[in-house]
């Protein structure tokens, strides 16, 4: 059975005498406008009936930090701390930045030796036959003799597939000891920031800004007796 193509619709446009009005609405832009409209007004209930049924006495810790300007909106308060708990403060992060870094040095110590080991495995191409007793150890050195004795028989130990795996373990230990090496660079940085923080603190340094407008510590030379 053939479908016969029917009579294509056209929508009707805005009429030129009505121009000034604007685009003529459909009734799919009627759908949208509508249901954006609704979605507007029950947010706005719900709006209102959380604020008809606010508790006067509730408390949350975000308040201590926070106050209400003359409109009613929410400002966050700067919290002064004293200048000994700061440097405390300091003191601690810089304790445990250096335990971490203590670690990540001893973890870039195992993970270069082994890479070391990895690679030397894939030159080498041994391989280690280990023995249970005496005359198992006998019999490996007879058949060991004879491959000597006739070097075609000698096959390669290490297979293609086991040098792709070794040197799969070894890049992917090397990105793991890139990452740890760019880890004790930023927790070397991060204790040198704590150690000049706590000088400016203290007052033992100041900061110096140079015509070339880089800053610089300069430590506060000590009253002479």
């Amino acid at each position: 059975m053939v479908k016969i193509q029917g009579r294509a619709h056209k929508e009707r446009s805005q009429p030129k005498s009505r121009g000034k009005l604007g685009f003529l609405e459909k009734h799919k832009d009627y759908v949208k406008r509508a249901k954006n409209y609704h979605q507007k007004q029950d947010h706005l209930k719900k709006l209102h009936a959380a604020a008809a049924f606010k508790n006067p006495d509730e408390f949350k810790y975000g308040m201590i930090n926070t106050k209400t300007d003359e409109k009613g909106l929410h400002l966050k308060t700067e919290v002064k701390v004293d200048k000994k708990e700061a440097v405390a403060n300091n003191s601690r992060s810089a304790a445990y930045l250096r335990m971490q870094l203590a670690i990540d040095t001893k973890n870039s110590e195992r993970l270069s030796s082994g890479i070391a080991m990895l690679e030397e495995s894939v030159g080498k191409n041994k391989r280690i036959l280990f023995a249970d007793n005496e005359t198992e150890r006998k019999q490996l050195l007879q058949e060991r003799s004879k491959i000597k004795k006739n070097p075609l028989a000698t096959v390669s130990t290490c297979s293609t597939t086991d040098k792709l795996a070794l040197n799969a373990a070894a890049s992917k230990a090397q990105g793991h000891l890139k990452a740890r090496v760019e880890r004790k660079e930023k927790i070397a940085g991060l204790l040198e920031y704590l150690k000049k923080d706590n000088l400016i603190k203290t007052g033992a340094a100041k900061q110096k800004v140079s015509k070339d407008g880089t800053t610089r510590l300069v430590m506060r030379s000590g009253r002479k007796k």
